[in-house]
């Protein structure tokens, strides 16, 4: 017996609904923002 996990990892997905999608998403896109900045942040002290 297998174990496919890309098949478990897209019915995980699809299970989710398009709310937590769109929540993650907003979620990683917030994330990205706040490291750059802190790298910004960091590169302006001396």
């Amino acid at each position: 017996m297998s174990f496919d996990v890309e098949a478990a990892t897209a019915a995980y997905i699809d299970g989710l609904g398009e709310e937590a999608l769109a929540q993650a998403a907003a979620y990683t896109t917030g994330n990205q923002w706040l490291m750059l900045w802190g790298l910004l942040s960091a590169l302006s002290l001396p």
